[in-house]
């Protein structure tokens, strides 16, 4: 099943319908009520745009889509964008072979994407093929849900990968600053601010390849070896607004400026940083959260420059 945020539906129904948000949310409210619990609200959207006779996805195997359209769920999917980062060669062993594994930034105009060059193509990396700034276009792959990025980009067997073929007219090294009292959502942003809460340290056991959340039987993909991972919550304020942002894995541990442990005690509260990362409306709290990918602490000079340039 493709999963669209709630946000994105409610978005395009106002879009192609002419109604305003309050007319769609109160035709959304009273779905879930009519079925009483029996649908989700995400369901309840598409219920509503039936009867609107308002189509909100297209096939994505019949059309070139943005990142901002690339939703967990989908098959068939081709994307045109450029390489914002390629991130170190990683490797784990399976059945006695040593695999080779890269993560890599994918940027177009409307967000960024992240994906993984497995074994064989790997090589495309460590051969010195593609680069950072690279143009790619990439045909029949499928959108994979991550629990902490949103969602991930996966490159099937029969995945295409054409190499600078077209013009993709996005700055790789930019990325929009927002205000966290009306922040912009559901895109990389950045935003400069104050921590004024935190929690201590928690840890989950992930994969040891891919860092997802291992059960009793293991990564599925990968195997049975795992590792502590560990996540730190904090709630930064910019002046504006407050968000709570969250650091999972080796951005915890480059904040922190160690390997964490469960007696790690990190003092944070009253630094002021910038974040990158995506952030998104929890509609469970009604509350904005952050997904944290890069995080720096400032320094005072730099702190009073921004001041000075508005910045």
């Amino acid at each position: 099943m493709i999963k669209v945020p709630i946000e994105n539906l409610i978005q395009k129904l106002i879009e192609q319908s002419g109604l305003s948000e309050t007319e769609i949310k109160n035709k959304i409210s009273e779905k879930t009520k009519k079925f009483d619990g029996l649908v989700s609200e995400e369901g309840a959207a598409f219920m509503v745009a039936t009867d609107l006779n308002i189509k909100i996805l297209d096939d994505p195997s019949t059309k070139i889509l943005k990142i901002n359209e690339l939703h967990p769920g989908m098959t068939g999917v081709e994307i045109i964008c450029k390489i914002k980062k390629i991130y170190p060669s990683r490797f784990f062993e399976k059945e006695g072979r040593k695999i080779e594994y890269i993560g890599i930034e994918l940027i177009d105009e409307s967000g960024t994407i992240r994906t993984t060059l497995w074994d064989k193509r790997a090589s495309l990396v460590t051969e010195s093929r593609i680069k950072e700034g690279d143009s790619l276009r990439i045909k029949n792959c499928s959108i994979r849900e991550n629990k902490y990025s949103g969602k991930d980009l996966q490159l099937i067997a029969n995945t295409q990968i054409i190499i600078n073929q077209d013009e993709v007219n996005v700055d790789v090294n930019k990325i929009q600053i927002t205000n966290l009292d009306n922040p912009t959502l559901n895109s990389p942003v950045k935003v400069h601010g104050t921590i004024v809460a935190g929690n201590e340290p928690r840890f989950y056991q992930g994969c040891i390849t891919c860092n997802r959340k291992i059960t009793e039987n293991g990564c599925a993909e990968h195997g049975n070896e795992s590792k502590n991972i560990p996540i730190l919550s904090m709630v930064l304020d910019d002046g504006k607004g407050n968000c709570r942002i969250t650091c999972f894995g080796d951005v915890a541990n480059n904040f922190y400026g160690a390997e964490l442990t469960s007696e790690s005690e990190p003092n944070y509260v009253g630094d002021y940083i910038s974040v990158e990362g995506i952030i998104r409306h929890n509609t469970s709290y009604d509350r904005t959260e952050m997904t944290v990918n890069n995080i720096n602490r400032l320094k005072a000079e730099e702190v009073i420059l921004m001041l000075k340039n508005g910045s």
